[in-house]
């Protein structure tokens, strides 16, 4: 009607392009809205999206320039919470082992290659899985939760 439509006809989760004339059900979705959408998203979704079904797909985050500074806060709080929680079982670990660490104390100077060690290879895990996550070859699905868990055990266990 406006030029910025593309018409779909929708049968189950798949669609076809169509026209009013061929097709007793046709829908209009906006090219915007097409192209903006998840790869998973199926096109029944993106034309109705009033389906139950389909809630599992708007679930798409706020872009971080529509959140505010209260908003980050506490998008942020939990995990920082959690790394303090680990950070004091650390602390708690070091602390038991004292007395080897002062009779030993070249053992402290390789702790922080340890941890420098750990933090690198974790920000690698992280780089790769958000790039394949922003390419859409990895979803939040459980299936690609736990396939990536397993794998980057295993990569942890053979750096280890």
């Amino acid at each position: 009607e406006d030029g910025d439509g593309i018409y779909i006809r929708i049968t189950g989760v798949s669609g076809g392009i169509a026209s009013d004339d061929q097709f007793d059900s046709v829908a209009c979705i906006s090219l915007k809205d097409l192209l903006d959408a998840p790869r998973s998203t199926p096109l029944s979704c993106l034309v109705n999206d009033d389906d139950e079904e389909c809630a599992v797909y708007d679930s798409v985050p706020e872009p971080y320039s529509g959140r505010d500074a209260i908003q980050e806060l506490f998008g942020r709080l939990p995990w920082l919470v959690g790394l303090l929680f680990f950070l004091t079982v650390s602390s708690g670990i070091l602390e038991y082992y004292d007395d080897l660490l002062q009779r030993h104390l070249v053992i402290a100077f390789y702790l922080t290659a340890l941890v420098g060690c750990g933090g690198n290879s974790g920000s690698q895990a992280a780089a790769l899985v958000l790039q394949a996550m922003a390419t859409g070859e990895l979803t939040a699905t459980p299936q690609d939760v736990a396939r990536v868990a397993q794998k980057e055990f295993i990569i942890g266990l053979g750096t280890a």
